[in-house]
């Protein structure tokens, strides 16, 4: 039986009106998330082209609800599904109770498990397939979504028998470069279907379909019930458990990380054709970002990095600079251009990416006066902005306001 939306719910939702605008729908999609009791949605992740071969097709139906006190993914969270590759098929599953999150392989026969809020984000993307889509449980990272890429509507489209709106997203002004699509009723302004596509061209061999990563959303129940027994799933018992650790690169200095270590020196040259070096940066607080072309949490990144170059980056004693690493035969100088970044963007920056142990991007490093690493932040988070901001004012010993 279906729970009653309340009323408050109700009048955020009341109907828009059939011309009303693209900004319209993306703010009462972004209110209706924030308002989602619980629900369910089916996910599928799977590659085509020549990569198809060696990356794993996975499918999971999640289970969420909100919790009043928050915490990750919003609430209690449980994600079972299957791993496709080489012809077999193994069991995986995700379960957060609140407090600890678990992430099970039957191929692996283990249980990797934390209970650091601090590190799930970064475990849930490393210690398996990708099962739960953090913007669907969470409206400020959705909204964040919206905010960093280019949106239009596209046409109206039926997702079973739910009439809804279409919105895309779109990395640049190309309209054949599409980064997803979502399908927004428009009954509960609820997202009903959402089809992510990361194009991976520098990846595996030739073929007659484009290389890409696939990823499709269905929602399924919707503030509906759901048995509260599965919110009680655990992992087998029988299994290996591994306590998750944070790799090396994002760790502090006392746990072996390169916090308190010497940035490596290196001469490179930015998109303009000046040469940076190390040894003629320092005595400066240096801001660096690792980012890649095809690296779309590090092109939702970049927003932060011009505020805080066009905020501290214009003393003399602060310099932010972008890091381009591991490209695939992507243009920098046209996502610098699209981004409107007037910080210098050094190219070819590998060798320093690897030098400091990186496999994954974006990563943003604070380097103080003295050369050393202050802070590491890996992956993309909206909280990421405020404390580099507050570790370069803490450098400089200077206030907010100042």
């Amino acid at each position: 039986m279906l729970v009653t939306i309340t009323a408050a719910l109700l009048v955020a939702l009341a109907p828009l009106a059939e011309d009303d605008d693209l900004g319209q729908v993306v703010e009462s999609m972004v209110s209706a998330i924030e308002q989602l009791d619980q629900g369910s949605y089916s996910v599928e992740n799977k590659a085509t082209g020549s990569i198809a071969a060696f990356m794993p097709r996975t499918e999971a139906t999640v289970y969420f609800k909100r919790a009043e006190a928050g915490g990750f993914l919003g609430g209690p969270t449980v994600a079972h599904g299957k791993a496709h590759q080489g012809g077999e098929e193994h069991a995986v599953a995700l379960y957060y109770d609140g407090t600890e999150l678990q992430m099970y392989s039957a191929a692996e026969q283990r249980v990797v498990h934390s209970s650091a809020l601090d590190h799930m984000p970064m475990m849930m993307q490393m210690s398996g397939p990708p099962l739960v889509v953090m913007e669907l449980h969470d409206g400020t990272t959705m909204r964040m979504i919206t905010e960093s890429l280019k949106t239009r509507l596209g046409p109206d489209e039926q997702v079973g028998t739910v009439d809804c709106w279409t919105v895309v997203f779109d990395e640049d002004d190309d309209p054949d470069e599409v980064a997803f699509t979502m399908q927004v009723a428009k009954s509960d302004h609820l997202p009903r279907r959402i089809v992510y596509s990361v194009q991976a061209p520098g990846m595996g061999g030739e073929s007659d379909e484009p290389n890409a990563l696939v990823r499709t959303i269905e929602y399924g129940e919707l503030n509906g019930a759901i048995d509260p027994g599965v919110f009680a799933l655990r992992a087998p018992e029988d299994v290996a458990r591994e306590e998750w650790e944070l790799p090396a690169f994002m760790r502090t200095a006392a746990e072996g990380g390169n916090v308190g270590k010497e940035f490596p020196d290196f001469e490179l040259t930015d998109l303009a054709g000046n040469t940076h070096t190390r040894e003629s940066l320092r005595g400066k607080v240096l801001v660096l970002d690792f980012w890649a072309t095809w690296c779309k949490p590090c092109l939702m990144a970049m927003p932060s990095v011009q505020a805080l170059h066009e905020g501290l980056g214009q003393r003399d004693d602060v310099v932010v600079l972008g890091m381009n690493v591991f490209e695939q035969g992507g243009n920098p100088a046209a996502v610098v251009d699209e981004k409107g970044l007037t910080y210098p963007n050094l190219i070819g920056a590998d060798a320093v990416a690897q030098a400091l142990g990186y496999q994954s991007i974006p990563q943003i490093v604070v380097v103080g006066t003295d050369g050393k690493i202050l802070r590491e932040f890996g992956g993309f988070s909206p909280d990421h902005a405020t404390e580099i901001e507050h570790a370069v004012r803490l450098l400089l010993g200077i206030g907010d306001g100042e």
